[in-house]
């Protein structure tokens, strides 16, 4: 997927962007001449529709320029932005424009485009189904995503006061 604003362009429909973009609820752009597009993304997401591709992502994620950032959102699905731009730097801008300090916000996460995010906030929560890099960056782990996991993980800030 090739990300310009709220529009994600894709070049054709493959069984991987179906199962990505019935999750999203988004509508792509089918844009079959990617690479001749006059404005650069924002994002760029590398899906592998078959496991002997994920080793290729992994490669991939390796050679990419100093001023680019890869980091996966899923076993299979590999996030590139530039450098810089991450979840953590998110919240510190709208932390920033709403006045709250990191201390005071919780974040959850599962996989690795997740971590800078919790390590960044007072309270970093990882979902029982994230990878255990996520998990050990953790202050806790909630319950897995089809246990209700957020559910779970605000009903526990509300008992301790913190929402």
């Amino acid at each position: 997927g090739w990300y310009m604003g709220d529009v994600a362009h894709i070049p054709a429909w493959d069984a991987a962007l179906r199962a990505e973009f019935s999750v999203t609820g988004e509508q792509p752009s089918v844009t079959p001449d990617l690479p001749n597009m006059s404005d650069a993304p924002h994002k760029l997401m590398c899906i592998a529709g078959a496991p002997q591709l994920v080793t290729e992502l992994h490669l991939l994620s390796t050679e990419l320029p100093d001023d680019c950032t890869g980091q996966f959102s899923h076993t299979t699905y590999l996030e590139v932005t530039a450098h810089g731009v991450n979840k953590a730097n998110g919240l510190a801008l709208l932390g920033q424009h709403l006045g709250i300090a990191p201390s005071e916000m919780a974040a959850m996460g599962d996989q690795e485009n997740d971590i800078g995010m919790i390590e960044f906030v007072g309270t970093g929560i990882a979902m029982g189904n994230g990878i255990p890099s996520v998990q050990a960056a953790a202050a806790w782990v909630t319950e897995t995503n089809d246990r209700d996991g957020v559910a779970v993980a605000i009903d526990r800030l509300r008992t301790e006061g913190r929402l």
